[in-house]
């Protein structure tokens, strides 16, 4: 009987192929399964990072507050520079709070009083009929040299209302001058918010507290 080498061997060739398409596929699992869980890891990694994304919502009060506060910055930048242009316009000296450079009374020639918008200083139009009866009696009364002094209501800064004061009385200074006063016969000053002519806390007062009063030097 002959023996045929060629059939024999056959079987144990198919069993080794088998074998080794098994072994791969085993192999590409085990390859891919870190790759799997490194990405499931970064996915979880992921959702915690935006899970412990917190968003941080300021309160009005707080808002408000900043708000303020840079309100605050802007104007005492502004009062600096007031401050350098007077002084620059006398010599190096800022006048801006010079309250006890002048000691005024009350006046008795009946000066009327005006009044400003918050924040403002420009002369209304009431305030404008008030200056005009104002600038005939202080012509008439040639005597009588006049403090022009100029008050604010007490929000702000007691610098910045300092300054604005000082900027509504010579707003209202300068409206007599145009009116044929002699300027030589006013002197401005600034109050700020030291002296109220209403104590109160509400618009009602402040609304009397803004104001440019006249008295006799």
């Amino acid at each position: 009987m002959r023996f045929n080498f060629k059939l024999s061997i056959l079987p144990i060739l198919v069993v080794a192929v088998t074998l080794g398409f098994s072994a791969c596929a085993s192999s590409g699992k085990k390859a891919s399964a870190p790759a799997a869980e490194k990405a499931g890891t970064a996915t979880e990694a992921k959702k915690d990072g935006n899970a412990g994304t917190v968003e941080v919502k300021q309160s009005p009060d707080e808002l408000a507050r900043q708000q303020q506060e840079e309100q605050d910055r802007v104007r005492e930048a502004e009062i600096e520079r007031m401050k350098k242009e007077e002084a620059g316009r006398n010599g190096g000296k800022s006048e801006l709070a010079s309250t006890s450079a002048i000691s005024p009374t009350s006046t008795n020639i009946g000066l009327g009083t005006i009044y400003f918008d918050f924040d403002k200083y420009d002369v209304s139009a009431t305030a404008r009929e008030t200056l005009a009866k104002n600038a005939e009696t202080v012509k008439a009364n040639s005597g009588v040299k006049v403090v022009v002094e100029g008050h604010c209501d007490e929000r702000g800064t007691a610098e910045y209302n300092l300054a604005l004061g000082e900027r509504r009385s010579t707003s209202a200074k300068k409206y007599l001058v145009s009116l044929g006063v002699d300027e030589s016969r006013l002197y401005t000053i600034s109050y700020g918010e030291e002296k109220p002519a209403d104590a109160g806390h509400n618009e009602v007062a402040w609304s009397k507290n803004r104001r440019v009063q006249f008295s006799e030097e």
